[in-house]
């Protein structure tokens, strides 16, 4: 269905929600990451809400990804340009009447654009949205950990629990450290 924005998309999610029991109306937003497609990136959050048999509401955030694995640098340009979309999603998710938790789950460079939403969201005096989050997960997630220290100061209180989940032996953020010559 085409939704008419933002209001369109709260209206929807919040029908969805009328008719559930108030243990299956947390929401997860999932936001994809570099060299996904808008379809793999639809087809792996169904997978992870399945393996983990979620009865909520699940919501994708899908940004322009032009899905080849030397695009990196357009990739993150694309992100960035993404940034005040994801806010304005992240903001209807939370003013959404009737919703339980509202947990975040970012992969790969999608959690550099959740990051970045996130200090947005701070830096413009809306704790507010911030408050209404109630938890955040990193996975793998593609951020120089100079500037992911950056954006958590600037945020200041993160939302909790915030998990990050990497691996020494991710071959992916390797390499995406070798292109953005990072140590």
């Amino acid at each position: 269905d085409r939704l008419d924005g933002p209001q369109g998309f709260r209206a929807a999610i919040e029908q969805e929600l009328a008719g559930r029991p108030v243990q299956e109306s947390d929401i997860i937003l999932f936001i994809h990451g570099f060299n996904t497609s808008y379809g793999e990136g639809v087809y792996r959050y169904a997978q992870i809400a399945h393996d983990l048999k979620f009865p909520g509401i699940r919501t994708h955030f899908s940004w322009v990804s032009h899905t080849k694995a030397l695009a990196y640098a357009a990739d993150r340009d694309s992100l960035l340009y993404s940034r005040d979309d994801l806010v304005t999603t992240i903001q209807t998710l939370a003013a959404t009447r009737g919703r339980g938790k509202l947990i975040l789950v970012a992969h790969s460079m999608g959690a550099e654009l959740l990051m970045e939403s996130l200090r947005q969201l701070a830096l413009t005096g809306r704790r507010d949205v911030l408050n209404e989050l109630d938890g955040v997960v990193l996975q793998a997630p593609d951020i120089n950990v100079n500037v992911f220290r950056a954006q958590a100061k600037a945020i200041g209180d993160l939302p909790q629990p915030f998990f990050i989940f990497t691996s020494q032996s991710d071959r992916a953020l390797r390499l995406s450290a070798l292109i953005s010559n990072q140590s």
